[in-house]
């Protein structure tokens, strides 16, 4: 199964370091600051002033956040597959994901 796979948030780099190491991805993710790329894919979340004033005491000064979900997008540019985080199980994620292409890549509906 040949594939990329990125991930990719508006917060901050060093937060995307101790959120990878945390989780010990082997994948990198990518820093998308002014939050262009979260917004065209429908993926960002403006915060209220008091959500903004609750990052603050977390040390985060950030005006918007990035949804989760996963995105399997073809060699084409072609959305192929998308699950948002309400839907996602956590626990299973990797391997649902990795079900999902395998059958893309065969011809097959993308079922997890």
């Amino acid at each position: 199964m040949k594939a990329a796979v990125y991930g990719i948030s508006a917060q901050g780099a060093e937060t995307h370091k101790e959120f990878a190491e945390k989780n010990h991805f082997n994948y990198p993710l990518l820093v998308d600051a002014d939050g262009k790329i979260s917004k065209a894919y429908g993926m960002l979340t403006m915060l209220t002033p008091e959500q903004q004033a609750q990052m603050l005491v977390r040390g985060f000064d950030v005006q918007f956040m990035s949804k989760r979900g996963t995105f399997i997008i073809d060699p084409q540019g072609v959305i192929r597959y998308f699950v948002g985080q309400k839907d996602m199980n956590l626990q299973t994620h990797g391997a649902d994901m990795a079900k999902v292409l395998a059958n893309l890549q065969a011809g097959k509906p993308p079922t997890r």
